[in-house]
């Protein structure tokens, strides 16, 4: 039988409760850590989702303007059908293409027009220094020696000239890019245009609103 001493066996349990202290310390050190590390993360996660609300509140109010935008274009359209409007089939052209002009009457109710042959119902406008100017346009006449400017004399009444376009109806014209210059048939210039129709809602008012079509360019 082994036989210790005092000072041994107190040696002993000395090293025994150092060990178990030391143990014990890294099993808190350790505890200590992850405890550190997932308020660290929470902390992280914390801040994560401050961030998406910050990004969800954003969204949110992107889609309220975007909703109050899409009224305010659904407001436009139906105004827009209730209106007379004149159009082009493009926005672009070159010399020799065709040029097909449309006016439309989404009104309940006829709007009259004149429409002197030569003279087209529709009237052109070029931009020049940012600002709009009409051109007086005499459109050649078809003959069998060619295309000719002929200045016809005006008519007897405007009755003669005055065109009735029923409601839900549209007339569609084409123009070949060719005008009277000097009185010589030549291809317009380039530049930006726009159309005008002016028209009214009585044969006594026939010239009483106009409206403007999209810009073109010619080029």
């Amino acid at each position: 039988m082994i036989n210790f001493s005092k000072t041994t066996l107190l040696s002993i349990l000395l090293i025994i409760f150092f060990l178990a202290a030391g143990f014990f310390a890294y099993q808190w050190w350790q505890i200590k850590g992850e405890l550190a590390r997932q308020i660290e993360e929470n902390e992280n996660l914390k801040n994560q989702i401050a961030e998406l609300q910050v990004v969800i509140d954003k969204l949110q109010k992107e889609i309220e303007e975007l909703k109050a935008t899409q009224g305010i274009k659904d407001e436009m359209i139906v105004d827009k059908k209730e209106e007379v409007s004149i159009t082009t089939d493009k926005t672009e052209y070159r010399q020799g293409e065709i040029v097909k002009i449309t006016v439309r009457n989404n009104l309940d109710k006829s709007i009259w027009y004149t429409d002197f042959g030569v003279y087209p119902w529709w009237k052109l406008e070029v931009r020049e220094n940012k600002e709009w100017k009409s051109i007086k346009l005499l459109l050649p006449t078809l003959t069998k020696y060619g295309e000719e400017c002929i200045a016809f004399p005006p008519p007897q009444s405007i009755e003669e000239v005055l065109k009735e376009l029923k409601t839900n109806r549209g007339v569609t014209t084409a123009w070949n890019l060719r005008y009277c210059k000097d009185s010589t048939p030549s291809f317009i210039e380039s530049g930006n245009y726009r159309l005008a129709f002016t028209y009214g809602l009585t044969t006594d008012s026939y010239a009483e609103k106009t409206v403007y079509s999209n810009e073109f360019i010619i080029k």
